[in-house]
């Protein structure tokens, strides 16, 4: 038989950041500029790799602790279609640090 704390149930029974979310979406705002990022990126230049993380929406099935968006498809061409665009929007925002 399981045995629930109910009380611990309720402590931990709150949203909480996904790790995808850094900041998190409540914090997303327009008052940084592609090009103060790109200063603030060059001005914090390490001797380092940068890590980026892309979200590709097209899974076979679905991660039960995953809260990412997501398109269940057996068919994986849909998300060649979505990397285009992905691409031509990538290529259209991007700046320069120097």
């Amino acid at each position: 038989m399981l045995s629930v704390d109910i009380e611990q149930l309720q402590k931990y029974n709150v949203p909480g950041p996904r790790y995808t979310s850094y900041p998190p979406a409540n914090h997303f705002t327009t008052a940084f500029t592609p090009d103060f990022v790109a200063e603030r990126i060059a001005e914090g230049e390490q001797e380092r790799d940068l890590s980026l993380y892309f979200h590709l929406p097209f899974c076979k099935t679905l991660c039960w602790y995953c809260g990412c968006n997501t398109v269940i498809t057996k068919d994986q061409r849909q998300s060649a279609t979505y990397l285009k665009y992905l691409s031509k929007e990538m290529a259209f925002g991007q700046v320069s640090a120097a």
